[in-house]
């Protein structure tokens, strides 16, 4: 008999889960809150700055937070219990809310979106290559 390999698959489900509806949801339903958390850390307070480091520090406490919970689940409400698969889905969903929330973003965005048309000449083929692409 081989060892049962269940890594990624839900507790009490054959198939396991990966990204599901109620991941998703789950996910949307924590990103004001998030980028309410970030917007108070980086332009509020100007302190901690989630979003530049590459483990978001408020993304792995809510993942530690949703783990506890889960461990709950598993206890008392085994089919409620999050698979691995969900809680990677809320996770990533979190980290992408993160880095658009950060300050940094927009900081560094619109600079480079205007330099083309701001610093293009005649002697710059880049000029051609890349304001063509650009709004005007």
């Amino acid at each position: 008999m081989q060892p049962k390999d269940n890594i990624g698959q839900g507790p009490g489900t054959p198939g396991g889960r990966g990204i599901t509806l109620r991941a998703i949801l789950l996910g949307m339903i924590l990103l004001p809150a998030n980028a309410y958390f970030v917007t108070q850390l980086e332009v509020v307070r100007f302190q901690s700055w989630p979003s530049i480091f590459a483990l978001m520090m408020n993304t792995l406490f809510v993942l530690f937070v949703l783990a506890v919970f889960n461990l709950f689940l598993l206890n008392k409400l085994p089919r409620w219990a999050f698979s691995a698969g969900e809680l990677i889905t809320v996770y990533i969903i979190l980290n992408i809310g993160t880095v658009l929330a950060g300050e940094d973003l927009f900081q560094v965005i619109i600079y480079t979106v205007t330099y083309p048309l701001r610093y293009a000449s005649q002697d710059s083929f880049a000029a051609e290559l890349v304001q063509k692409y650009l709004p005007s």
